[in-house]
């Protein structure tokens, strides 16, 4: 009972001290969000660095981001300094704008890792098409086909507003709007700091 306790006491002060995030591990989305991802987690988790091999922590976190058929698959692994396996968490979520939720979650359920607070934010999405809108409401995806915004009402407009996304030129096939790799890699990022999409404005040239 008192080696129990003792090693759960050591094992809860290693918490407290240093964490590595190693690179985010990605499949079927675009290469730019692993360092994305990965990224946010170190600035987001108190304490965390990146990982060097050279290094000795006391805690690694390994992060993985894919994209399987209707969801995004987000996991952690949790390693001990020495590299061996804790934990495995894992979520799945219908598009980005639900990623930051998981990832507050599944930090929890690893093991109470505290990431910074970020109120959720309301803006606008604006985009500009040569594509006249023929529905209401449109989803976003990548090149990839993930799904970064579900259904959003749109709006035809003939320019930006201050509080909103600017994604430039996009392409429009039927109800979807798709973005190249920079576009989704920056709302991708945004989508990572608790961004909503009120509503997406369109311009048409």
């Amino acid at each position: 009972m008192i080696h129990f306790v003792l090693s759960l006491l050591l094992f809860s002060l290693s918490y407290a001290s240093s964490i590595a995030v190693k690179d985010t591990e990605i499949s079927n989305v675009l290469k730019g969000y692993g360092k994305t991802f990965t990224d946010f987690l170190v600035k987001n988790i108190e304490g965390a660095d990146y990982y060097i091999q050279t290094k000795n922590y006391s805690i690694i976190i390994k992060p993985y981001i894919s994209w399987i058929g209707s969801d995004y698959n987000v996991c952690f692994e949790l390693y001990s300094g020495t590299n061996y396996l804790i934990k495995i968490e894992c979520s799945t979520v219908k598009s980005g704008e639900e990623i930051y939720g998981a990832i507050k979650t599944l930090l929890l359920r690893l093991g109470k890792f505290k990431l910074k607070k970020k109120d959720e934010k309301q803006i606008y999405l604006f985009a500009i098409s040569r594509t006249e809108p023929k529905f209401s409401e449109y989803k976003v995806e990548s090149q990839k086909g993930d799904v970064l915004l579900p259904y959003k009402k749109i709006k035809k407009v003939d320019k930006d507003t201050d509080n909103s996304v600017n994604l430039g030129k996009v392409i429009v096939v039927l109800d979807s709007i798709y973005l190249n790799r920079e576009q989704a890699k920056n709302l991708f990022k945004f989508l990572l700091e608790n961004y909503k999409i009120k509503q997406i404005l369109i311009k048409t040239q």
